[in-house]
């Protein structure tokens, strides 16, 4: 059976793959790379002209915001999804801990009590590759900053971040199973023990494919009152 493992987890790093016998077992179909530090965050935002007319508006807008964060370094963040949250939510001023940034990004959406929030942007660097690919975190953050600017409440730009992330997840299984012709899906790792991240990905896919959890990685129960998110 030709499988997709989704491995999301808080604490190691992600990875979406496919697994087939008939191939040699595991094969990679999207990675993540995380910057190290804010400083490449925002070098990165200014390598085109669009990103740096944002960066200077931001900065105009939140002087304080950004001078509290433009130094940041990102020592113990694995190359994740989580961790991208958790970069967000330290540029968007949701938190101001790099530890429980990324917490709090999910704490607000959970809060967040209409049906559809705004969409962030989530792409894979070359969009013509089904394997091998890695993901591009600038419009994640772009498009964040961009609806904070335009006065979008934190719950809201929260709740964009967990529903657009589903509908990445539902696009690259769509494009992987035009490829290699899926049977079903799994969901590992401990943000899957989010419940809204788990119902909003369950809602895109199980529509079109089998779902199954992996018990070879084990999914965490989400709690809000632990700094990295696990369960005690």
């Amino acid at each position: 059976m030709l499988t997709v493992n989704l491995y999301c987890s808080k604490l190691n790093d992600d990875k979406f793959s496919f697994y087939s016998e008939d191939i040699g077992g595991f094969n990679d179909i999207i990675s993540f790379k995380v910057p190290s530090s804010m400083k490449e965050v925002f070098d990165t935002l200014k390598k085109d002209e669009t990103g740096a007319k944002l960066v200077k508006s931001y900065s105009s807008k939140f002087p304080h915001l950004y001078d509290s964060i433009k130094d940041l370094k990102f020592v113990d963040l694995k190359d994740n999804i989580f961790s991208l949250w958790t970069i967000a939510s330290l540029v968007l001023g949701f938190d101001k801990n790099v530890q429980t940034s990324g917490n709090k990004l999910i704490q607000n959406a959970l809060e967040f009590k209409p049906e559809k929030g705004p969409r962030i942007d989530y792409y894979k660097k070359d969009k013509e590759k089904v394997l091998d690919n890695m993901f591009e975190f600038v419009r994640l953050i772009k498009s964040g900053m961009s609806f904070k600017l335009a006065g979008v409440d934190d719950n809201t730009i929260s709740f964009g971040y967990i529903e657009s992330f589903s509908h990445f997840i539902a696009r690259e299984v769509e494009s992987a199973n035009e490829e290699l012709k899926l049977e079903a899906v799994s969901l590992s790792g401990s943000l899957f023990g989010t419940s809204l991240v788990t119902s909003l990905v369950e809602k895109e896919l199980e529509k079109n494919f089998k779902l199954y959890y992996n018990k070879d990685f084990p999914i965490e129960a989400f709690n809000p009152t632990n700094s990295l998110g696990l369960s005690s």
